[in-house]
């Protein structure tokens, strides 16, 4: 059922990033979670542009999550679909960064756009002194990347935010900044114009 789950949850942005635009709606990039059996799936390339084609949709607007447990992939495998991914106009994410002993290895043989810390991270950012030394070596390695954005997940205060942001973090998502909201209210507070 997951592959369904994740074409359901694509042609739902999808149609989103279209409606918003038709609307005279800011339009942004979206991310999408895509699971390991979706992506391994026969055709999920070409089934993932027909879908962004049918909408009407630039495939660059679609940021496509992968969280580190896909390294348990045979790498060669892995690192021919993220090429692929790339080559179809996507963006990929390494989701939930920092959970996990295959980061610093994937990260050497594939490219992704955005590390997106674990929320697991972001909750001792504060007050664990070891933490912040972890979280600012990774992200001064992706800046030496080159094209590698950081983002922390789960940033829940102004405290939180500030250290991040001290250790150089890029971007960050979390309830400091929004719950999630229903698309009308989205709509409203984030895409109208």
């Amino acid at each position: 059922m997951i592959n369904y789950i994740d074409i359901f949850v694509l042609k739902t942005v999808c149609r989103m990033l279209k409606d918003w635009r038709e609307r005279g709606g800011r339009v942004f990039k979206m991310s999408v979670n895509v699971s390991r059996v979706t992506l391994i799936a026969e055709d999920t390339i070409k089934n993932s542009v027909a879908i962004c084609k049918k909408y009407g949709i630039d495939p660059c607007l679609i940021d496509v999550e992968i969280t580190e447990s896909f390294g348990l992939l045979e790498k060669e495998l892995l690192v021919d679909l993220i090429k692929r991914m790339h080559e179809a106009g996507f963006s990929i994410s390494m989701d939930d960064f920092g959970t996990s002993f295959s980061n610093l290895e994937l990260l050497s043989q594939v490219h992704f756009d955005t590390v997106k810390f674990d929320k697991s991270l972001t909750d001792s950012i504060v007050d664990n002194p070891k933490t912040q030394i972890l979280f600012k070596a990774a992200v001064s390695m992706c800046r030496e990347f080159g094209d590698t954005l950081t983002l922390a997940e789960g940033i829940e205060n102004e405290e939180q935010l500030k250290v991040l942001q001290k250790l150089g973090c890029q971007l960050g998502q979390g309830y400091y900044f929004a719950r999630p909201l229903p698309e009308d209210e989205f709509w409203e507070r984030y895409v109208k114009k």
